[in-house]
């Protein structure tokens, strides 16, 4: 640049993308530095995560959680580990689901108005 002697360095969790840029990006989320005078930021690995921006290091995903993709923001939780098994969730859904339905139905099929009925009167033979 012009009348500029010295360049910046990128600190870590951030990176210049040129040697003309005017100042340091953050490494953006899925994504962090460990070093200073970056041109780039390392993408998280498998099974960790990086949930903000400028980070230094990546996280290792919680117990019960994976990550199966490179760069993400956050984990998966896994049911199989997450101590509730696979059946309970899917009938615990079921049954909210079917409960849901019965009482739609039910307020779909309330009468609109009163129903008056008619009674009739008995006529006395002479």
């Amino acid at each position: 640049m012009t009348g500029q002697s010295l360049c910046q360095s990128a600190d870590r969790g951030h990176y210049v993308d040129s040697y003309a840029a005017i100042e340091p990006f953050p490494c953006p989320i899925g994504s962090y530095q460990t070093s200073i005078a970056a041109t780039e930021c390392i993408l998280a690995s498998k099974d960790y995560f990086v949930p903000s921006t400028g980070m230094i290091s990546q996280q290792a995903c919680p117990s019960g959680e994976s990550q199966p993709l490179v760069g993400q923001a956050s984990c998966n939780l896994n049911l199989e580990k997450s101590g509730i098994p696979t059946f309970a969730l899917i009938g615990g859904v079921a049954v909210f689901a079917l409960i849901a339905v019965v009482t739609l139905m039910r307020s779909s099929s309330k009468p609109q108005g009163k129903m008056v009925s008619k009674k009739r009167r008995k006529m006395k033979k002479k």
